[in-house]
């Protein structure tokens, strides 16, 4: 089974740009992002709340 985005000629810098600057255009005020061997996450900031990845999933936490 290929990994997604396998053949992308985009980098995952672009693709964390490309990320960050549309959080930003909808309101965002704060971003930020990690990764682990071979898993990335991102979390950010809109509207007073903040959202992360729920761990091991695809859902997204509200945290506050």
């Amino acid at each position: 089974m290929a990994q997604y985005a396998e053949r992308t000629q985009v980098s995952s810098d672009k693709s964390r740009a490309d990320i960050e600057k549309t959080l930003t255009r909808y309101g965002a005020s704060g971003f930020m992002y990690g990764w682990s061997h071979d898993v990335a996450q991102v979390a950010f900031e809109m509207n007073g709340r903040r959202f992360e990845p729920v761990p091991g999933s695809h859902k997204i936490n509200k945290l506050s």
